[in-house]
């Protein structure tokens, strides 16, 4: 269950899967009432989807069906539970139990929402995987927690990951969103913390909730971002209703929404002993919710207040939902590189949950989904090398990737052969630029900046390094264009100690191959040049033409563009 901080869940999911590889997951918060129903195909053999779906949950209890049923060539969700959340409590429910015609019966009648707004009649066929899930879920939880859940109570939402930007397990650990990487290593005296963390400076449970569920799901709706940036706009420019609304929040108890979820249930019947033994300890629970309902209807005068003259929809969408409804019980590596990927993720999470990003002036287009390959080790788990690792890690990455992704690569095909592990990267490279996805790559292959002379939409960026008497000083600043450090890795060997005469054959070995590269590159941009030219006019066209600055800005950019050209570049 939630702890005070609302840090941990409070979830009962249940999974179900069948042979074509569609999984249906339904996900019930003992805290809030709340039901999340979801059905997908699985596109991947390792259930990146459902791992991503567990990881944003985190659950208490899940409850699958015997282990007969998984696709050709899976281990099936009972096995997937074992690997991948082995801390948490597995229930195995015959298959009879997951019954998607009693799952939609039994949503129809505990849904607040209408049928129709649900979309249930509809879609029932489409969703049978998570109504079944949905059925077996209520079953167990009013078997073992001795409740009954209360008609038209529960709040409904049908795929509801899949309005949002999508983060897998392995991204949310490579970027530390909700946890520092190696934490349980380094122990509670470890001062790096995770973007939640930063973030979390919230005045309620609830609130603490939401961030978490927010930063594991970014918004993809433009209009809703906005709307947020617009109410963080008013709240940083107005320090009177900032406090004043921070003031409000603060007098809200912490237990208000888990006694408020009380009506969401009822007890069974029971005997006239149990319930004699038992009448004391419900009369106190009783009393006290009593208390805390009195507490937080005292608090809302306040908020009425704070909120009254708020300007923006979403201040002004509160006050009358809640303030003006009378109806109260309705309320519902060395350089910089790593740490430069993680941050733009990290940005566009920040932007897409409607936050200010770290910036004077910044554009981002709205992702679908976050992809990082980043890292280098084996997993003994799954008997994979290094190498292997990295493999499956980009297949999954290749397989689910659109046009609308965000794609970061730490480093690929290192792990083995040069040859080998320079075509793996190449290749990959081309796939991601055919796909058009937005993608940061970094290597300290040199030769793949080669793309940059072939195709028009790649760039170079290089994090500025100046070499004073053969030893490195790192600037930590990110410049355009290639910087071609004359051998950095003979350098680093050369002040580890290796002789010199092992450094001398490897000079030799090393001009002779750069003297061919070289040679390529200068034929391919002579090649590509009017190309890559044309490209660049045309981006920064397509910038000017959507652009927020006054005409005679505009002309001014447009003479720049013109001079630029003439001169032969840009």
């Amino acid at each position: 269950m939630e702890d005070d901080t609302g840090e941990k869940s409070s979830f009962i999911v249940g999974l179900i899967e069948n042979r074509a590889k569609e999984v249906g997951v339904a996900a019930f918060d003992l805290r809030s009432a709340s039901f999340d129903l979801s059905q997908y195909i699985e596109t991947s053999s390792s259930y990146q989807n459902t791992k991503t779906l567990l990881n944003f949950y985190d659950p208490m209890v899940i409850i699958v069906t015997p282990a007969k049923t998984a696709p050709d060539g899976m281990v099936g969700v009972s096995e997937l539970v074992d690997r991948f959340c082995s801390s948490t409590t597995k229930v195995i429910m015959a298959r009879g139990c997951f019954d998607d015609t009693r799952g939609a019966a039994l949503v129809k009648s505990l849904a607040a929402n209408e049928p129709s707004a649900l979309g249930l009649d509809s879609y029932s066929k489409q969703y049978y995987l998570c109504l079944a899930a949905a059925a077996a879920t209520i079953k167990w939880i009013e078997a073992e927690k001795g409740l009954i859940i209360t008609n038209h109570s529960l709040s409904v939402t049908f795929n509801g990951s899949f309005g949002h930007m999508n983060i897998d397990a392995t991204s949310v650990r490579n970027l530390e969103i909700i946890e520092p990487m190696h934490s349980s290593l380094w122990g509670s005296s470890n001062k790096k913390r995770s973007l939640f963390h930063m973030l979390k400076t919230t005045r309620t449970v609830g609130g603490t909730r939401l961030l978490r569920a927010n930063l594991l799901q970014p918004l993809k709706d433009v209009e809703t971002i906005n709307a947020r940036l617009d109410c963080l706009d008013e709240l940083m420019g107005n320090e009177q209703l900032f406090f004043g609304l921070s003031q409000a929040l603060r007098k809200f108890p912490k237990e208000t929404d888990k006694v408020l979820c009380h009506f969401c249930f009822k007890q069974k019947k029971v005997t006239n002993g149990v319930m004699a033994s038992d009448s004391s300890r419900k009369s106190q629970i009783l009393i006290s919710s009593i208390v805390v309902l009195k507490r937080a209807l005292d608090a809302l005068p306040l908020l009425s207040k704070v909120l009254k003259d708020a300007n923006c929809y979403l201040l002004k969408n509160i006050y009358k939902s809640i303030c003006e409804n009378e109806k109260f019980a309705t309320m519902r590596k060395r350089s910089g590189k790593s740490t430069f990927l993680q941050q733009v993720c990290l940005v566009v999470i920040l932007a897409q949950i409607g936050c200010y990003v770290p910036a004077r002036f910044a554009t981002l287009r709205v992702v679908d989904r976050i992809f990082t390959r980043m890292g280098t080790m084996d997993s003994v788990e799954s008997n994979s090398s290094t190498f292997m690792t990295e493999m499956k890690e980009m297949a999954f990455i290749l397989q689910n990737a659109s046009h609308r992704s965000l794609i970061v690569v730490d480093e690929l095909g290192r792990a083995t052969s040069s040859s080998d592990g320079f075509a793996i990267a190449w290749s990959c490279c081309e796939h991601l630029l055919a796909l058009r996805a937005y993608t940061i790559f970094a290597t300290h292959m040199e030769n793949l900046s080669e793309l940059a002379t072939i195709y028009p939409n790649v760039k170079i960026v290089h994090f500025d390094v100046e070499i004073m008497n053969k030893r490195m000083d790192f600037k930590f600043q990110l410049k355009d264009g290639p910087r071609h450090v004359a051998h950095y890795g003979l350098m680093l060997a050369e002040v580890a100690g290796l002789p010199s005469l092992v450094m001398e054959c490897a000079k030799s070995i090393t001009s002779k191959i750069t003297q061919g590269e070289v040679k390529r590159m200068e034929v391919n941009f002579e090649q590509h040049h009017d190309l890559q030219m044309a490209y660049r006019v045309a981006q920064r066209l397509v910038c000017l033409k959507y652009s927020n600055q006054d005409g005679d800005s505009i002309l001014e950019a447009l003479q720049n563009l013109k001079g630029s050209c003439m001169l032969g570049g840009l």
